[in-house]
């Protein structure tokens, strides 16, 4: 016995379904008011450390999320070699995976190298997103061990998100 579906019904479950994928797409991907409350935290499309010093290098990479009591999301130490002077392909940079590109947070970033120390609050990175306009934010986070040793960092809006 074979189901008695028609024409009539598939087409309407067919359009029930890009009705509703659609309106969240458009919802989450619309520009945002100045009266639209903003969406608590972002997420890290992705978080990458680069040296550009011409020694190698260990950085530890401390992220948490959340206010008030932060919970630890990942804790790394990652070698790199000088820049330009791997053995592998981009020996001199790494990317590091973790679950802040699946849900937006207040991610607050840590790095240190010997003695010196970054700071990431989440404020900080949201400052830096401003101005991208969307729901949902999403940043591209890079550490950098600059030439002279010193630890900084690049945050931009990122769109893959």
């Amino acid at each position: 016995m074979t189901p008695d579906v028609s024409r009539r019904a598939i087409l309407a479950g067919a359009i029930g379904v890009a009705a509703l994928g659609g309106e969240s797409y458009v919802r989450t991907r619309r520009l945002r008011g100045d009266d639209q409350p903003r969406q608590e935290g972002f997420r890290m499309r992705s978080l990458n450390v680069v040296n550009e010093s011409d020694e190698t290098v260990r950085v530890a990479l401390r992220v948490t999320a959340g206010s008030g009591e932060p919970e630890e999301i990942s804790a790394k130490t990652i070698e790199l070699t000088p820049a330009g002077t791997g053995s592998g392909v981009d020996d001199d940079r790494a990317h590091v995976n973790g679950n802040w590109i699946k849900r937006a947070d207040e991610y607050h970033v840590r790095a240190e190298r010997e003695n010196e120390r970054l700071e990431l609050s989440a404020t900080e990175i949201e400052s830096r997103l401003d101005g991208s306009g969307w729901d949902g934010e999403c940043a591209d986070v890079t550490i950098v061990v600059g030439a002279d040793g010193g630890l900084s960092a690049r945050v931009v809006p990122s769109d893959a998100c």
